[in-house]
């Protein structure tokens, strides 16, 4: 979220006028004193209102919440006030900051998505946002429409569309040259389908317009990674230089972000890839299990496991592959194929579908879709 949306708080510019529930006698303003905490705000905004019994037995109820842009009416019958107060305050939010309020919207859908892959329409976040990117919305700046598109991205990310990722952050980068964040989500895109050689050029890229963005270290450090692997299969000798610029990266990201558990066992299957740094290994897959509530530990004991395995120590590796499913959070993203880069940052333990060893760089479709991109002369930065 932008720090400037969190930071620009509803001010009360007005009394608050107060009134007793009839046959209740609980004050209104200590009913609605959830609704800050409920929307984020530090602030009440002016709360005025009448309830009224009716003849079916419940509560006529209407409410104007205020702050100092707008204000909004909001007349319903019902005997859950939650609900009708709930209502009338998510309007106020819409019209207040739409920005907020579509990513409220994309946080309830990405919950409902990520328990179950096959409800990820986001049919609700999806249009607010293109609202925003449109102009639809009134008094909404220049600076949000970059977001929205960045948004919409990341939502088509969820879907397993990465030609629709690649497509918005192209659409956002067209009108902000400069927007790292775009690059990125075209990077992660480029990586799921296999374009290699486009997603370091996007990663590469993402670093050289801000070059404090570990998470994109982290991720160009994982292809590199994937190219060392396969070409240590084959017995190439180029597999050396690949791993040395994975362990580049991956360490440039902790040190960036010392608390990075992806990017700390990264670098421990970095040193796999060596048998004599197989200590090396060990220490940063142990140093993420002792980290206390670590979410990346049943990773850590899978990677320990693969090791077990390599030496032939059966015994160990089931001890290890035990620890890791106790370990494993119960998190629903690990249950479903959504981007490797998602999984990961969840601590899902790794499945045969998450390495993607076939390098699809040279095909035509990763050409089309790496189209635009800075040619890097080199990624050392």
């Amino acid at each position: 979220m932008p720090r400037e949306v969190v930071a620009n708080s509803i001010e009360d510019e007005a009394n608050q006028i107060d009134f007793e529930i009839p046959d209740i006698g609980i004050s209104f303003s200590k009913l609605i004193n959830y609704l800050p905490k409920k929307l984020g705000f530090d602030r009440n905004a002016t709360v005025t209102g009448k309830l009224s019994p009716t003849e079916q037995g419940d509560y006529s109820f209407h409410a104007e919440l205020t702050d100092h842009k707008d204000t909004v009416s909001f007349d319903g019958a019902n005997p859950n006030l939650d609900a009708l107060l709930l209502t009338a305050a998510s309007e106020l939010l819409r019209k207040r900051n739409p920005y907020v309020y579509a990513s409220g919207l994309s946080v309830q859908e990405r919950q409902i998505c990520y328990a179950d892959n096959r409800n990820c329409d986001f049919a609700k976040a999806t249009p607010a946002y293109q609202a925003i990117y449109d102009g639809s919305n009134s008094g909404h700046g220049r600076h949000y429409r970059r977001w929205a598109l960045l948004a919409i991205s990341k939502i088509r990310e969820d879907q397993n569309d990465y030609p629709g990722e690649i497509e918005f952050a192209k659409l956002a980068i067209v009108e902000w040259p400069d927007f790292s964040w775009g690059y990125y989500n075209w990077g992660v895109a480029l990586a799921e389908l296999g374009c290699y050689d486009g997603a370091i050029r996007a990663f590469s890229q993402t670093i050289f317009l801000d070059q404090r963005y570990a998470a994109a270290y982290n991720a160009r450090g994982r292809i590199h990674l994937i190219r060392a692997e396969a070409l240590q299969e084959s017995s190439n000798d180029g597999s050396k230089s690949e791993r040395s610029k994975a362990l580049r990266d991956f360490q440039r990201a902790v040190s960036l972000n010392s608390d990075y558990p992806e990017a700390q066992i990264n670098i421990g299957k970095a040193h796999r890839l060596d048998p004599t740094e197989e200590r090396l290994a060990r220490l940063r897959f142990d140093q993420v299990i002792e980290t206390p509530n670590s979410s990346h530990a049943a990773r850590a004991y899978q990677q320990l496991a693969n090791l077990d395995l390599m030496q032939g120590d059966d015994a160990k590796y089931l001890d290890d592959m035990d620890s890791a499913r106790r370990a494993m959070a119960d998190n629903a993203v690990c249950g479903f194929a959504f981007s490797n880069s998602l999984r990961e940052a969840s601590g899902c333990m790794e499945q045969a579908a998450d390495k993607r060893r076939l390098d699809l760089s040279s095909a035509i479709e990763c050409k089309r879709h790496s189209e635009g991109l800075p040619v890097a002369e080199n990624d050392d930065f």
